[in-house]
């Protein structure tokens, strides 16, 4: 009786036995090593395994950009569907330029990185993909500043009539929808619609719910004492703001709060940007038609956009040097701290660490103005950092430097004269 062998099953069975001895061999070895080295090793091995992912994925891409045949592959992945586009989007960007999966794979590009450069080539017709340059930047900065990098970048390329035309297709599909959740059982309202009223309404959110979070004791009170989380505090404020009421933190009613502003505290916050918009003088004077203006926090904007700006903002002018750096400043009726302010949002863009947008950012002292040291109010020694990096920072004893040759800001701990007296604890305000 003669015995018939499928070859192909057999090398697939023995392939998927030689991985599987690999993973056994890899869960021995890390059991010899020291918990720090131990991560080191599993994280870079699963970067190998990542690049071969998206490399394997990336196969199955057709060249009309076409992705049912990839996200098959993914079928029986756990993952979120968010996830599993994120990873089908870096494919795309591996098909275009295959080193890039290499480069995961050796570690030189981490996968928040590579979704910058997806994001950058499926909105340049594939170009991103495969500019040395972005990539080679976006390599050599953490993800955060990596998204300021990837926008200048798009933003250098946009041109007027595409981004006029991206924004009146988004305006067109805006919609909102009301359902309830069978994971949670809760009711969502999702607001969908084009990317200048989604970043008003978001700033809007996390400027209320800074408001509350100060309401609820702010940085005087633990974090673990604090009465609602991030999460319940961004629901409550987006409650407040379209129902236009007040509420304590198991959702009853109480009149707005009046808050005067101490006789020590400055004014200016009153006068913040809500939004900044830069453009060249050649665009505003009309010279030069062909710019995009861009929205910092944002990007390019369209011009009926600038247009609608226009009819209420204020003109700035402002002259930079070539690294970027705030020279001159002039505007009218405006406190000069105002005017700091607005410089740091040109130059900074948003928190320098975390890069959150600058309407939720505060001005901070790189030497705090009580430390020893005497930390002056002057744009080259103040740097923008939102509320969760500003506590961290002064938390850790640590301090903000810039790098001479990257122009990043990275952390030092802080020198004993840099180190201002701890804040007074003050109980938590009293509640009805």
């Amino acid at each position: 009786m003669a015995a018939v062998f499928d070859i192909n099953t057999g090398f697939r069975s023995s392939a998927v036995a030689t991985i599987n001895a690999g993973l056994e061999t890899i869960t021995v070895a890390v059991a010899t090593l020291g918990p720090t080295e131990a991560v080191v090793e599993l994280e870079r091995a699963q970067q190998r395994l990542a690049g071969l992912k998206h490399q394997v994925i990336a196969d199955h891409i057709h060249s009309d950009g076409n992705t049912r045949d990839a996200e098959k592959l993914l079928a029986n992945s756990k993952a979120s569907r968010n996830t599993k586009r994120r990873i089908v989007n870096r494919a795309k960007a591996v098909g275009r330029n295959a080193s890039l999966g290499d480069k995961l794979a050796n570690d030189e590009l981490s996968e928040e990185q590579l979704d910058l450069i997806a994001d950058a080539s499926a909105k340049s017709n594939g170009a991103g993909a495969v500019d040395e340059t972005l990539i080679a930047d976006i390599a050599a900065a953490d993800p955060d500043k990596g998204r300021s990098i990837k926008d200048d970048w798009l933003a250098a390329r946009a041109s007027v009539d595409g981004t006029q035309t991206e924004h009146d297709r988004q305006r067109a599909l805006r919609r909102t929808q009301s359902y309830n959740s069978k994971k949670t059982g809760l009711g969502v309202t999702t607001l969908e619609g084009d990317s200048v009223s989604q970043r008003a309404v978001n700033e809007a959110i996390a400027a209320r719910s800074k408001q509350i979070y100060k309401r609820d004791g702010g940085r005087d009170l633990p974090t673990s004492k604090h009465p609602r989380t991030r999460a319940q505090r961004e629901y409550d404020a987006a409650y407040e703001l379209i129902c236009g009421v007040t509420i304590r933190p198991d959702g009853s009613p109480t009149p707005e709060p009046d808050s005067p502003t101490p006789a020590n505290k400055p004014t200016n916050r009153l006068a913040r940007p809500r939004v900044v918009i830069t453009m060249t003088l050649d665009e505003f004077i009309g010279n030069d038609p062909a710019q995009v203006a861009r929205q910092i926090g944002l990007g390019v904007i369209p011009q009926s956009v600038l247009a609608g700006y226009a009819e209420y903002a204020d003109i700035i002018a402002a002259l930079f040097d070539a690294n970027g750096e705030p020279l001159w400043l002039a505007r009218m009726q405006r406190h000069a701290s105002s005017a700091q302010y607005l410089a740091l949002v040109l130059r900074d863009r948003g928190c320098v660490l975390c890069g959150t947008p600058p309407s939720q950012c505060d001005a901070h002292h790189r030497i705090p103005w009580n430390a020893p040291a005497k930390g002056k109010t002057n744009i080259n020694e103040l740097a923008l950092l939102c509320t969760l990096c500003h506590t961290k920072l002064h938390a850790d004893h640590h301090t903000l430097y810039q790098d001479p040759a990257s122009r990043h800001w990275k952390i030092r701990s802080a020198l004993p004269h840099e180190i201002p007296p701890a804040r007074p604890q003050h109980p938590p305000p009293q509640r009805e």
